[in-house]
């Protein structure tokens, strides 16, 4: 048995040297890549679970991220909406997380997992003594992806972002809101 576990560790090592030791410029001297995107962004929320109060919510998106590898980096996104009439509520996230990209000719399609914290103001926000507030915090999760179409090696139009927002904002029942977050913008990348 252990002479099986040192000739797989040998044979590891074995071929991780000789990976490393190929003269491809493109595998071993990646260079890492930044990238910002600014935007529209298009909440569809729920106000009470159990039925569709729905509602409406418009604003913006700023993201950027850090490529690591020509397919994995790290992202970070600030986004804020306003919605008007009956529920006037401003909500605004600040999610970071990995994101994971291919790019092939011009077209990048990417998927995300981001987590962090959510502001909503200007509101009805009850909790469990009776009483209520007009602001709230909570945490925040959201996942998605969309597609980039380069227009240049240094600019993208953003055609489509497409989250499901994740909030726990009280609400006076279960505490819990699940929103469609559409969004459209321009990548910059370096």
């Amino acid at each position: 048995m252990r002479i099986l576990s040192l000739t797989l560790a040998l044979a590891t090592f074995g071929i991780t040297a000789a990976v490393a030791q190929q003269s491809n410029p493109t595998s071993v001297e990646v260079k890492p890549r930044f990238d910002l995107e600014v935007g529209y962004n298009f909440v569809h929320a729920d106000s009470l679970p159990g039925g569709c109060d729905c509602f409406n919510l418009n604003g913006g998106f700023v993201s950027g991220g850090a490529y690591i590898r020509r397919w994995f980096g790290v992202a970070g996104e600030f986004t804020g909406e306003q919605a008007g009439g009956k529920h006037s509520l401003t909500l605004m996230t600040f999610l970071g997380g990995p994101r994971f990209s291919v790019t092939r000719n011009r077209f990048s399609p990417y998927a995300e997992v981001l987590f962090g914290g959510a502001r909503a103001s200007n509101s009805y926000f009850p909790n469990g003594s009776g009483s209520s507030t007009t602001s709230a915090s909570s945490w925040a999760f959201s996942s998605g992806g969309g597609l980039d179409i380069d227009l240049t090696h240094r600019i993208a139009i953003r055609a489509v972002d497409v989250q499901y927002l994740r909030t726990n904002f009280p609400n006076g029942a279960d505490d819990m809101q699940g929103q469609l977050q559409i969004g459209s913008g321009v990548h910059f990348q370096t």
